[in-house]
């Protein structure tokens, strides 16, 4: 009877063990999917942002060079001579 009350505890023990291990197995696996959600979403912001980057670069391109149209060059460069001889 003794020997039956030690083996019931062992038992115990081990299955308490044991399903103490499935939580935390768990909530690892939680962690590390959430990391990756986070990975995930911080790589489509940093996209995002890079895109509204490249648009406001190719935007500004676009004013300097509609400004730069009206110039006229041959005019310029008359007006250089006229001014360093």
């Amino acid at each position: 009877m003794v020997a039956s009350c030690h083996v019931k505890d062992a038992l115990s023990a081990v299955t308490m063990l044991f399903f103490g291990l499935v939580v935390l197995v768990n909530i690892g696996i939680r962690a590390d999917s959430s990391q990756r959600d986070l990975t995930r979403l911080r790589a489509e912001l940093n996209a995002v942002t890079y895109a509204d980057h490249m648009k406001a670069d190719i935007v500004r391109r676009i004013d300097i060079t509609n400004l730069a149209k009206p110039l006229d060059i041959e005019k310029m460069k008359n007006t250089i001579k006229d001014i360093c001889p």
